[in-house]
């Protein structure tokens, strides 16, 4: 991954564990919307289950994709009740 790339996987990662510490708020209407963006962040997860200490990343999109998935993931951030 490219320098830039890799800061804004770590904003979504950072934003995805935001959104995963109030998982228990997340409205009903908006469950499927959080499972989907869930499922894409999980991708930059750098190890599988913390067994390998090789970098085995699966997401394949570019920095645009990774912008998209930011500010998806900050958008559904902000729609949930605190």
């Amino acid at each position: 991954m490219l320098k830039q790339e890799t800061i804004l996987a770590g904003q979504v990662l950072q934003c995805r564990d935001k959104l995963y510490a109030r998982r228990h708020n997340v409205p009903s209407d908006l469950l499927g919307d959080w499972r989907s963006l869930m499922q894409q962040a999980d991708k930059l997860e750098p190890t599988i289950d913390r067994v390998s200490h090789k970098k085995c990343i699966r997401f394949t999109g570019n920095a645009n994709a990774l912008k998209t998935l930011l500010n998806d993931l900050k958008s559904l951030a902000k729609s949930l009740p605190h």
